[in-house]
C-alpha cells in the first residue's frame, strides 16, 4: 500500500485542530546557532528528497522515554539531536526526522552535533564537512482532542525510511525500522465528545499494541522503503494515558560498512506520548 492510499484511508473521519504541540521533540538550547545551520543546510543537502520539499526544518533535542509494551519494551533512550519537521497533509501529521552523522577515521557514526564542536575553534572559518550519513525517518500519525475532560488521542499510521551518504566507501546492509504505538484504545469519533462519566463506555481494549516496521537488506541509497501496512482502523484511536507504558516510539538499527569494517548503529526515540525529556 503506498503513501498517497495511506493518506487518504487515514484522512477519512480525522479533526485536527490547527495549532497542536509537538510532544517528539523540543527545540535545542546547548549549540551555537550558526553552526546547527550549517549541518542542517549540509543534511538537507544530502538528503535530496521530496520529503524536505517546503519544509521548515530546526535542529531539536529527542524526548526521552521508556515503552516497556512490545518488543521495545525496557529499551534504554538516548537524548540525541537531529533535525526535524512536521508538517500536516490533509488531516494527516506527518514528522520527519533526519539523524546526521560523520564517520570518524575509525568508522563509527557519530552525531554531527556532537562531533562538530570538537572540531571547531573561535576563529576556524574551515568550511569543513559535518555531515557523511543521513537517516531519515517520517513517521504519520492523526491527533485528536476531548477539551471536556483535557485528554489527546492518536491514531498510529505508517512510517518510511531511508538512508544517504556522501561517502563513497560507506554502505548499508541492513535498515531495520520499528515504529510502535501502545495506549488504550477508544472508539472514534464518540471518544472526543464523551464526559468523565461516559468516557468509560467507549473504551475497546486496555494496553492495545501495534508496529509498523521496515527490515530492508542492502536498502539503496537516497531510496524510501514504506509499511502503509500496518495502521489503525479510522474508527480507533489510543489514549496514552500511561506516560511510562504508552506512547508511539521509533527505533532504528542501521547496520553498515566503511572501508570493508561493518558496524551496527541503533537509535531509539519517541514520536508522541511517553515521558518528555
Amino acid at each position: 500500500m503506498n503513501k498517497k492510499i495511506i493518506s487518504v484511508f487515514l484522512v477519512c473521519g480525522m479533526l485536527i485542530l490547527h495549532s497542536f504541540s509537538v510532544l517528539a521533540a523540543t527545540p535545542t538550547t546547548d549549540f551555537s546557532g550558526h553552526m546547527e545551520d550549517i549541518i542542517i543546510q549540509q543534511a538537507l543537502a544530502l538528503d535530496q528528497s521530496s520529503n524536505i520539499e517546503g519544509k521548515d526544518f530546526t535542529a531539536v533535542v529527542l524526548s526521552q522515554g521508556d515503552l516497556s509494551i512490545g518488543p521495545l519494551s525496557g529499551d534504554a533512550v538516548v537524548t540525541e539531536q537531529a533535525i526535524q519537521a512536521v508538517s500536516i497533509e490533509g488531516d494527516l501529521i506527518e514528522v520527519t526526522t533526519i539523524f546526521p552523522y560523520k564517520i570518524t577515521s575509525d568508522g563509527e557514526l557519530v552525531n554531527s552535533f556532537e562531533y562538530t564542536p570538537t572540531q571547531i575553534t573561535r576563529d576556524s572559518t574551515d568550511p569543513t564537512t559535518f555531515v557523511d550519513i543521513t537517516v531519515t525517518i517520517v513517521t504519520y500519525y492523526g491527533q485528536y482532542f476531548n477539551l471536556d475532560i483535557a485528554t489527546s488521542f492518536y491514531r498510529h499510521g505508517g512510517i518510511e525510511a531511508y538512508w544517504n551518504s556522501s561517502n563513497s566507501t560507506a554502505g548499508v546492509s541492513n535498515l531495520c525500522v520499528a515504529y510502535e504505538s501502545a495506549g488504550h484504545m477508544y472508539q472514534y469519533p464518540e471518544c472526543t465528545t464523551a464526559s468523565y462519566k461516559t468516557i468509560s463506555s467507549f473504551l475497546i481494549q486496555r494496553d492495545y499494541f501495534i508496529s509498523s516496521s521496515i527490515d530492508q537488506n542492502n536498502p539503496v541509497k537516497g531510496q524510501s522503503y514504506f509499511d502503509g501496512d500496518h495502521t489503525m482502523s479510522r474508527s480507533t484511536v489510543l489514549d496514552c494515558a500511561n506516560a511510562l507504558e504508552h506512547g508511539g516510539m521509533v527505533s532504528v538499527t542501521l547496520t553498515y560498512s566503511v572501508n570493508g569494517k561493518s558496524y551496527v548503529h541503533d537509535r531509539t526515540y519517541n514520536v508522541y506520548g511517553g515521558v518528555s525529556s
